[in-house]
């Protein structure tokens, strides 16, 4: 049986700040690749870079905080203080829309197969409800990409600790 992850008493159409995962099909390393200059965004990473782009522009109470392109994951945060009356405004109608966008441009233009998934079903959402949470959330999203080239740079085996500590 498939359970959702969502907590069922929660209000994702609140006022607030989203913290949001989304994962590619099987984890595929379509949206681009890590080099030692940093993140090289592939068509398809360009996609998802235009589909965060637009979210103002179709839901113009909407502000992205931040947000990271991975090989095979994206990082968003997003958030409003009011949603205008008569307009679908929950985490879900942005982030569904980012996903069926770049799934849609990406058939079209031939950067994945026509018929081939992009996302897995689902996203990772979390409520940024305290100022110190959402301080944490954009450190984690802005350096996603220098973490983890730090982290491919250990040999194997090795334990990355955190600076002044032996």
């Amino acid at each position: 049986m498939d359970r959702s992850r969502r907590f069922a008493a929660a209000d994702y159409a609140a006022p607030g700040w989203y913290l949001v995962t989304a994962v590619t099909w099987s984890r595929r390393r379509i949206l681009g690749t890590l080099t030692e200059a940093g993140f090289s965004p592939s068509k398809v990473g360009q996609c998802v870079q235009s589909a965060i782009d637009a979210i103002p522009h179709y839901r113009p109470w909407v502000s992205c905080l931040a947000s990271c392109i991975m090989p095979d994951h994206v990082h968003l945060i997003v958030g409003w203080e009011r949603v205008p009356e008569n307009r679908l405004g929950t985490i879900f109608a942005i982030v569904g829309t980012v996903k069926s966008d770049v799934t849609r441009i990406t058939r079209r233009t031939a950067a994945v197969y026509p018929g081939q998934a992009v996302w897995q079903r689902s996203f990772d959402v979390r409520f940024l409800r305290h100022q110190a949470r959402l301080n944490t959330a954009v450190e984690y999203v802005n350096t996603n990409v220098e973490r983890a080239l730090v982290s491919r740079r250990l040999a194997p085996g090795t334990i990355a600790r955190p600076e002044g500590r032996a």
